[in-house]
């Protein structure tokens, strides 16, 4: 497909404050040529996803973290013929810990909706969440796809996670006022978190009992 003078398919948008050495090695090695890299600078998540949307020359933009590994050299080849069928394409990434499927991570988008809903630049978490609730506000579909898949290796330390899960409740309250929809259901929200925790709960205890138990009545036995 014949692109415009200086226009390229497609920008991959990757927010982060300087190139992940391996992540562009692994997209110059991609069978698809046509696409530029977009590396998103800000003091937020956002804030460089929106960097990187305005400075895109490509008809299509695919958003990825830093932190990801395309393993499949046909990778962007797929997602280009995703893009061609669909505005916007959300495909799957392998993650041992992915708490929301609505992620811009993996993700396809038409530019030209991408550059009129920018992301929300006030929330430094959840800001994906709350950019999938503005596509939705505004109409549009987003399809699923099961691949072509990313890996992603995300590092999370004890001190990050905490603050993390904490800002992430503040910020999804956010969404969930701001936006009408049914999915969203504080009263299941809260429950399904009640019953994780006290399910994980009583399992610490079960496990911390049955150690005093085992270790009192001597039954470890070295095997």
């Amino acid at each position: 497909m014949k692109t415009k003078a200086g226009q390229v398919e497609i920008s991959i948008v990757i927010p982060a404050l300087k190139p992940p050495v391996e992540l562009v090695g692994d997209l110059h090695k991609q069978t698809f040529k046509d696409f530029e890299i977009v590396i998103g600078g800000g003091d937020s998540i956002p804030k460089g996803l929106n960097d990187g949307i305005r400075r895109a020359r490509g008809r299509k933009i695919i958003f990825l973290e830093s932190d990801v590994r395309v393993l499949d050299r046909r990778w962007l080849e797929r997602m280009n013929a995703l893009l061609n069928a669909h505005d916007i394409v959300k495909a799957d990434q392998v993650i041992l810990q992915d708490p929301l499927p609505e992620s811009y991570n993996n993700l396809g988008i038409s530019s030209r909706i991408a550059k009129e809903t920018l992301f929300n630049e006030s929330y430094r978490h959840s800001e994906d969440v709350e950019w999938f609730e503005h596509l939705r506000s505004k109409g549009y579909k987003v399809v699923r796809a099961r691949g072509p898949v990313v890996w992603h290796f995300k590092k999370v330390n004890v001190h990050k996670l905490v603050s993390w899960s904490f800002e992430m409740g503040v910020a999804f309250s956010r969404i969930a006022l701001s936006y009408k929809n049914p999915e969203i259901n504080f009263k299941r929200m809260f429950l399904s978190k009640a019953y994780t925790f006290g399910g994980e709960f009583l399992m610490l205890c079960g496990e911390i009992w049955g150690i005093f138990v085992s270790v009192f009545k001597g039954e470890v036995k070295k095997h």
